[in-house]
Order: structure tokens, then C-alpha cells, then sequence
């Protein structure tokens, strides 16, 4: 892995951030704080030695709302390096929301539901439980790195605003498109 890896992705990401920026002058700016040094610390007190940590992550602010981006070299050279885009429900929710949602796997039409509201490459972020359950901690995307422009980080920063958005509706509030009867299920 080379070692000016980390500094290219991080200057690529901010020149496009900058290009958004300048574009849209009057408009909603993108806003980037690097965790990559805060990250290297934490990794290197976890192992005992000190390296180069090779995944910067960054918070997003766009609109009000926060993001978590990661950026991770592939170790594959026919395989491009990538950029994922998270966000946390516990950050996005309502006051009050203390526990990540649980998959509603005893609720086929919810299901059904939740998982349609995930615009084109928003998937779900899912751990186990130990209820035996699944919780949804947030939703996710990826755009390869060399793919990035301002416009393509602003269609994946709008599709998985809008996907969060739908599928915290029917999460909290058991609310929202209902694909379920669009798509002609029973009810």
C-alpha cells in the first residue's frame, strides 16, 4: 500500500467538496472534518505500535444532517478504491431515541417497507443482537473513488438523505411510502 495513499484520497474528497462548494456558492455548502489523525491514535493504543492508519474517515455536515465518510484503499489493483457514506440513527433521530431500531422481521409489510425505501446503492447497516435480533444502526453507500465529482457526491449524499429519511419513518413512526400496497401486496 503506498504510503501517499491517505493524502491523495483525503485531497482528492476535499477538491471535490471544494468543487461543490464553489459551484453552489449560494447555495448548501458541504462541510468535511477529518478524523483520519484521531483514528491513527486510537488504532495504535488498540495495537500497542504506532503506524500509518490507511482508512480516513471524515463527518459530513450537508442540509443540517451528519454523515460518516470512510474512505478504504482496495488491496486489489483491478478493483477501485472506495468512498462509503453512513448514517447513524441515533445521530439522525428524534430526542428520545436511546437504542438503535430492530430489523421488523415479525412484520413482513414493514420489512417489505423499510427495505424499498432504500433509494439506488443505500443499503441498510445492520449488526446482530444478542435478544437474538437485528438492529439497523443507520444506512450506507459507496461510490468508487475515482468515480467521485461534486455532482455524483451530492446524488449520494441526496439519495441516502432522502432513503434515511423514509425508512426512520417507518422505523419510529410505522409511517410513510407504503411499497407494500404500490406494489400490490396483501394486506
Amino acid at each position: 500500500m503506498s504510503a501517499e495513499w491517505p493524502a491523495e484520497a483525503i485531497a482528492k474528497i476535499e477538491h471535490v467538496v471544494g468543487e461543490w462548494n464553489e459551484e453552489h456558492a449560494e447555495h448548501a455548502h458541504i462541510r468535511l472534518a477529518w478524523r483520519e489523525r484521531e483514528m491513527r491514535r486510537e488504532q495504535e493504543e488498540l495495537s500497542g505500535e504506532s503506524g500509518d492508519f490507511q482508512e480516513p474517515a471524515a463527518l459530513v455536515s450537508f442540509l443540517d444532517k451528519y454523515f460518516e465518510l470512510r474512505l478504504s484503499k482496495c488491496g486489489d489493483p483491478d478493483y477501485p478504491d472506495s468512498c462509503q457514506i453512513t448514517t447513524s440513527f441515533k445521530e439522525w433521530a428524534e430526542e428520545g431515541v436511546t437504542e438503535f431500531p430492530l430489523l421488523p422481521t415479525d412484520d413482513i409489510k414493514k420489512l417489505y417497507n423499510v427495505m424499498r425505501n432504500c433509494k439506488d446503492n443505500v443499503t441498510l447497516s445492520l449488526l446482530p443482537d444478542s435478544r437474538p435480533s437485528i438492529l439497523i444502526v443507520g444506512l450506507a453507500t459507496t461510490v468508487p473513488l475515482e468515480t467521485l465529482t461534486p455532482r455524483i457526491l451530492h446524488d449520494a449524499l441526496f439519495r441516502l438523505t432522502s432513503s434515511t429519511e423514509l425508512v426512520m419513518d417507518w422505523l419510529l413512526n410505522n409511517k410513510g411510502d407504503d411499497h407494500w400496497s404500490m406494489d400490490g401486496g396483501n394486506e
